[in-house]
């Protein structure tokens, strides 16, 4: 499980160091990474206990959070990349 996680870390950490200009990466990760367990990880089980006592002990409710949190992340996924590319690509014409 642990090697699961290595992975996942590897990536994101990639991914965000292309995300923000060298000025203001550490506090941009940093924040971004401590803000989202907070809003997102902080609430996650009260906000799942709700929704099971909502949904009168069913589940359901629980596993649609669960999938609308994957299709947002996808979402930011596609943003970020596409961003990056941007930038890319504008930097790349810049020299031209």
């Amino acid at each position: 499980m642990e090697s699961a996680s290595a992975i996942v870390c590897a990536v994101v950490a990639a991914l965000l160091t292309d995300a923000f200009p060298v000025r203001v990466r550490y506090i941009a990760i940093s924040l971004a990474q401590q803000l989202a367990g907070v809003v997102f990880g902080g609430t996650a089980p009260v906000l799942a206990q709700t929704l099971v006592t909502a949904g009168h002990g069913s589940l359901w409710p629980v596993a649609v959070y669960q999938a609308l949190l994957a299709v947002l992340s996808a979402c930011c996924l596609l943003a970020l990349t596409s961003a990056r590319r941007n930038a890319t690509a504008s930097a790349h014409t810049v020299g031209k």
